[in-house]
């Protein structure tokens, strides 16, 4: 696929605020997401504040990927939320077998297949485009900001995607924030209003 850049720098890093991690609101969504050569993985929490911006925030980042085998169902169930992933992701596919026979609850699933993977792509850029973003400054978030690239997917297509020169860039984080956006704006019933303004 042909690289171009797609996050603006500038308006990525006017959005950042320098405010102490929070604890998520009582809604939002999360979304896990692992590099295609298990390199590593994120899990983000994205919901909007009452202003209706974006709000992102990055729960976990590490090495490798097996750890998400037990940290995504952990925050399921810390969060009563449930796991949404790429349903395309063969990293993630070999974990959900094992969440799915987990109980005391059981989380809840909810894989997302291309269409809506490339929907929360364009969700995302727009969103950081018209200024409609709040994230914390992590460091492995804003550079996985820096990273991302368009990934042709077929004619007129495209999704999140990494430098063809450098596959081993880690831009989980985006991905991950993306799909909890995308999870979030579609869920049903519409969460209400939050409470609480984000301070930048």
């Amino acid at each position: 696929g042909e690289a171009a850049g797609l996050l603006d720098p500038i308006k990525w890093a006017d959005a950042g605020t320098g405010a102490d991690l929070p604890d998520p609101p009582e809604k939002f969504e999360l979304a896990v997401v692992a590099h295609p050569d298990q390199l590593t993985g994120s899990i983000v929490a994205a919901w909007r504040d009452d202003e209706g911006r974006a709000v992102l925030l990055m729960l976990e980042n590490k090495r490798g990927v097996e750890w998400l085998r037990k940290a995504a169902p952990a925050y399921a169930r810390k969060y009563r939320t449930a796991i949404t992933y790429d349903s395309a992701s063969p990293a993630i596919a070999r974990m959900v077998p094992g969440w799915e026979r987990l109980r005391s609850p059981k989380p809840r699933l909810q894989p997302r297949g291309f269409m809506e993977v490339k929907k929360a792509a364009t969700l995302i850029v727009d969103e950081v485009e018209r200024g409609r973003v709040v994230h914390y400054r992590q460091p492995e978030l804003d550079e996985a900001a820096k990273k991302v690239v368009k990934r042709k997917a077929g004619a007129n297509v495209w999704a999140l995607g990494r430098d063809p020169k450098r596959p081993e860039d880690d831009i989980t984080p985006v991905e991950a924030a993306a799909l909890a956006l995308l999870a979030y704006d579609e869920a049903k019933p519409k969460p209400a209003t939050l409470k609480g303004r984000v301070t930048t």
